[in-house]
């Protein structure tokens, strides 16, 4: 059986849009004819878990490890291999402890999201440094852009600071985000604005396919 790819969103600091940008993914994937699964690790919000509690159609599926009495991701892991799933993305919690650290040795690729804040670029260096630790393919998304051109100067900053590649996408801070995730849905499923959607829908597709680009290169780790 082939393994699944694992997709770890990480960020060390809350608030930067991780689940959100966890469960677009997954979302992404189940459109692409992949048989996605969602692996919510931040038991103290369970945001990704309460999003998928809302939702009426699988997949992205969802691996619950509390309701498995387990806390090591690699079991969760075999049951979402074992039920046929080839998409996995982890949505990981805001700290540096093991559970993080194991998330990214799992993970084909590690996403950092990172909004367009000095506080927050400044932030990314412990996760940067985490990625590269262990050994991982990593990069960044800027998320939660509001002001035009803010999100394209972070990215600079992002690549100039640190050794990871930054996505070619920012992800601006949209209502629909906030809406679909209050129906359990990803933004390439809710119907909104036609505008809001068609930028939403366009940003998410992006990220999708240069994260699938960027696991392609298999000749280095960025």
């Amino acid at each position: 059986m082939t393994a699944p790819f694992v997709l770890a969103v990480v960020s060390l600091k809350g608030g930067v849009g991780k689940s959100t940008t966890a469960v677009n993914l997954a979302v992404a994937a189940a459109l692409d004819d992949r048989q996605s699964a969602l692996m919510d690790l931040n038991w103290n919000q369970q945001t990704t878990t309460h999003w998928w509690n809302r939702r009426t159609t699988t997949p992205p599926h969802l691996v619950d490890l509390s309701a498995m009495s387990a806390t090591d991701i690699t079991t969760g892991l075999d049951v979402a291999r074992a039920n046929g799933c080839d998409y996995i993305v982890l949505d990981c919690p805001p700290d540096g402890g093991s559970v993080v650290e194991q998330a990214i040795t799992c993970a084909n690729f590690v996403l950092i999201p990172c909004p367009p804040s000095f506080i927050d670029v400044e932030a990314a260096a412990g996760t940067s440094q985490l990625t590269a630790r262990v050994g991982r393919k990593g990069g960044f998304v800027v998320t939660k852009s509001r002001v035009q051109g803010r999100g394209e100067e972070a990215g600079r900053a992002l690549a100039s600071s640190y050794k990871l590649p930054v996505a070619p996408v920012v992800i601006t801070e949209l209502i629909i985000y906030q809406d679909s995730m209050a129906m359990g849905q990803g933004v390439l499923e809710y119907s909104g604005d036609a505008a809001t959607t068609h930028k939403a829908r366009k940003q998410i597709s992006r990220l999708y396919d240069w994260i699938n680009q960027r696991i392609a290169k298999k000749d280095a780790l960025t």
